[in-house]
């Protein structure tokens, strides 16, 4: 079957309409990019500095990013704090014991029912290379004109996505055995973002001890494109709508210009 995920707003409790799908079925099309348009901070209704999180459906509230949630918030969305006889390794042996968890075990489907969907998240048309994506929680940013596809389109979306998603299941319907970190352990799951004119923060961003990582985390949306055997041009608005589907390291991509087929590569960091 493989695993769903949408896009979570844990402060507004909202989620993004245009996911709910299998995470390889819309990472390498065009949704991702559209993300970085409710985190400008010129849009008059933002993200900004908002946790945002990509939760896969079979992620469970017990494991999740450290610090991500507080009890009260946990409590306020109707969970509860039950004992439970769970199976855990010690040593060379697998034993039950109880343990105080938090119940329903479910995130994706529990926060779904109680959050607002934004629903047709318009597109930017314009140019990213003048911006760049911060990540506030960790003073990290990537620049806009540093992550571009080879026919200028922004990666920048794609950049947030390849940290941003957790689950406890390594599910996502794309081939990830070459690279790391996994891109269901995001290890920016649940931080704070925007997405700013250069030109606006350069002095903050010289000063104020922040680090630009955009080599590093471009790299990494080039080799999760590369194993999956798809193109970066592939992403871009001119070249049509696209669909993936994946299985036993084949990936068949249906785009306006017809069938490509590859075998995933490897792709080293």
């Amino acid at each position: 079957m493989g695993q769903y995920w949408r896009i979570y707003n844990l402060d507004k409790r909202e989620l993004i309409g245009f996911s709910g799908s299998k995470l390889g079925e819309w990472y390498f099309a065009d949704d991702p990019p559209r993300i970085l348009n409710i985190l400008r901070r010129n849009r008059e209704e933002n993200w900004c500095e908002d946790r945002i999180i990509c939760i896969g459906d079979y992620t469970d509230v017990n494991d999740l990013p450290e610090g991500l949630v507080t009890d009260d918030e946990l409590m306020e969305l109707g969970y509860r704090r039950e004992l439970r006889r769970v199976r855990v390794r010690k040593a060379a042996e697998v034993v039950e014991e109880e343990k105080l968890l938090w119940v329903p075990r479910d995130m994706y489907y529990h926060l779904a029912e109680q959050y607002r969907t934004v629903r047709d998240l318009e597109a930017y048309a314009g140019d990213y290379g003048p911006y760049v994506l911060r990540n506030m929680s960790k003073k990290v940013y990537i620049r806009g004109d540093g992550a571009k596809a080879p026919d200028g389109s922004t990666l920048l979306g794609y950049c947030l996505f390849a940290r941003i998603c957790w689950s406890r299941d390594p599910s996502s319907s794309m081939s990830q055995t070459s690279y790391a970190p996994e891109i269901t352990r995001g290890l920016w799951a649940g931080d704070r973002f925007d997405v700013v004119l250069l030109e606006d923060v350069k002095d903050v961003l010289e000063n104020e001890g922040w680090k630009d990582v955009t080599k590093q985390i471009s790299r990494q949306v080039e080799c999760i494109f590369e194993v999956n055997g798809v193109p970066l041009w592939v992403s871009s608005r001119k070249h049509g709508a696209m669909y993936v589907e994946s299985a036993g390291g084949i990936v068949n991509l249906y785009f306006s210009r017809g069938l490509h087929s590859a075998h995933s590569p490897t792709c080293n960091l």
